[in-house]
């Protein structure tokens, strides 16, 4: 059966869709594979990118930061609120590595609970995860929500953007009492 075959367009052209629903009819000889071939990459890349940020959390879950060093771009880059007395603009490997021994300074039993992650293109992945932790200082526990977006070149994270929903209340929670670097 014809799907819409024929009908006005509300524009006044005539539909021409065949067989499934929404699918342009050729009008001459078989479709190009091409585009359907790129979109099959496209997604391809994209599940795998979804997939490297989903073993980077079980990583960071993990606090395995030898395993995550080698997920990573060696140009990496993180972005996190500068209130954050780990955050700030943090370049390379190694202050990647330092970063994170920064973070575990400031919390016991850190958890992401992954809500979602979805990638749109090929090269950006964006995350949201609730951190659950316990400030090390203040015994008091944390529930955040946090949004990452990341960059994926070639199979490796090139960057990671993080965005607390409130990052006061972690601070708070940290036992963090000076003012942030600006």
């Amino acid at each position: 059966m014809d799907c819409f075959d024929g009908a006005p367009h509300p524009r006044g052209r005539l539909a021409s869709f065949s067989g499934n629903c929404g699918q342009p009819r050729s009008q001459s000889g078989p479709p190009d594979p091409i585009p359907r071939q790129r979109e099959t990459v496209q997604a391809s890349i994209r599940a795998e990118n979804v997939a490297i940020i989903e073993r980077v959390y079980g990583l960071l879950q993990a606090f395995d930061v030898e395993a995550f060093a080698m997920h990573v771009h060696p140009d990496f880059t993180v972005d996190a609120p500068n209130s954050l007395p780990y955050g700030g603009l943090t370049r390379g490997t190694e202050e990647m590595k330092d970063r994170m021994s920064s973070f575990a300074r400031y919390w016991d039993e850190p958890t992401f609970n992954v809500h979602a992650i979805t990638a749109d293109d090929e090269a950006l992945v964006t995350a949201h995860v609730t951190l659950c932790a316990v400030g090390k200082a203040t015994g008091e526990r944390l529930e955040m929500e946090v949004v990452e977006v990341w960059s994926i070149e070639g199979g490796r994270i090139s960057s990671q953007r993080t965005f607390y929903f409130d990052p006061v209340v972690a601070r708070r929670a940290a036992g963090v009492t000076s003012e942030p670097s600006t």
